[in-house]
């Protein structure tokens, strides 16, 4: 069997960028189940408030880095040694990002609950276990043969109507049974935020359901003229609009030099300077009717031809400004 992913859903990333809390940390205790996973502990030569604030800088600084391994050992160091919910918190996003989603989740919640935790603490808790959340691997069970089916996955039983459970992304072993017959053995390894649906659709035959992925709808026939059309009218009646005014200041000036240079001008040039206002003057008077009636055409253009209700909306981007990771500073 193939595994495949039944849906994809919830964010394709835990993080995206830093933002920073400023926090008071205090001298208080807390009963925190830490996940069983090996790591090199360094003894205290110092004092113990010393030593956590050296370990919770250095993981401060190999989060900051990407370097998510380091900073998660040194996260765990510090809450041993102080295991504050600012701590907490950080730890709890080092262990997001090295792919403990459920541990991650587990710590967040006790940062919410701890009486010590500020308001940004654990709002800054409740957000982050938002996003992980969204993140989890998920594993569905479909039984539709009847029978005594049951799964398993890592040892531990699929529960619920029907059987789920929610998974760190990675390798975990599944194996489905009905009575004492094997139907799956197997490995399944599980994406960031994939949605596996594995379907018992009649005795020892176990197969992966994929829904097929809908299609994305149609856009909607214009009926209309493009709103570009529009746009672009009302940019050639700014144009005309603009070489109307330069016409008429252009006129108005020549028409004041005209009066001003009257008294000591020549019968000809006279002529010639009447001969010239006659002529601004009309291309001032044709421009002035050349934007009006382009004016008028803008406006019935976009009251009664262009299609609005067609336009294709615009697709949201990529990029979006959240608070996908924090790091909370202190004293110790």
């Amino acid at each position: 069997m193939t595994s495949s992913p039944w849906a994809k859903g919830g964010a394709r990333r835990l993080h995206s960028s830093l933002s920073k809390v400023a926090a008071c940390l205090c001298l208080s205790t807390i009963g925190v189940a830490v996940p069983n996973v090996a790591v090199a502990q360094t003894e205290c030569a110092e004092s113990p408030d010393e030593c956590g604030r050296v370990a919770f800088d250095a993981g401060v600084k190999a989060y900051q880095e990407g370097d998510y391994p380091t900073a998660l050992q040194h996260f765990r160091e510090a809450f041993k040694y102080k295991p504050h919910p600012a701590v907490g918190l950080n730890l709890g996003l080092a262990e997001s990002k090295n792919g403990m989603l459920l541990e991650a989740i587990a710590r967040f919640d006790e940062v919410i609950a701890h009486p010590d935790a500020s308001d940004n603490l654990r709002k800054a808790a409740q957000r982050e276990k938002d996003t992980v959340e969204g993140n989890l691997a998920v594993l569905m069970l479909d039984v539709s043969s009847g029978g005594n089916v049951s799964a398993t996955v890592d040892g531990s039983p699929m529960l619920g109507d029907p059987p789920t459970v929610r998974l760190n992304p990675g390798v975990h072993h599944m194996r489905v049974t009905e009575g004492d017959e094997v139907l799956l053995d197997r490995k399944v390894n599980l994406d960031l935020g994939e949605r596996l649906r594995v379907a018992v659709q009649r005795s020892s035959e176990v197969k992966v359901v994929i829904p097929p992925k809908p299609k994305p709808p149609k856009p909607k026939p214009r009926s209309g003229v493009d709103p570009v059309w529009l746009y672009a009218s009302a940019g050639v009646t700014v144009a005309l609009g603009a070489a109307t005014l330069w016409s008429g200041l252009d006129t108005r000036s020549a028409y004041n030099e005209y009066e001003r240079d009257l008294p000591t001008l020549p019968q000809d040039e006279i002529n010639r300077r009447v001969d010239e206002g006659n002529g601004k003057e009309t291309r001032t008077n044709v421009l002035l009717g050349v934007t009006t009636l382009a004016a008028a055409g803008t406006a019935v253009l976009g009251i009664w031809f262009v299609d609005w209700e067609g336009a294709p909306e615009s697709e949201p981007g990529n990029v979006a400004l959240t608070p996908g990771g924090v790091l909370v500073r202190g004293r110790w």
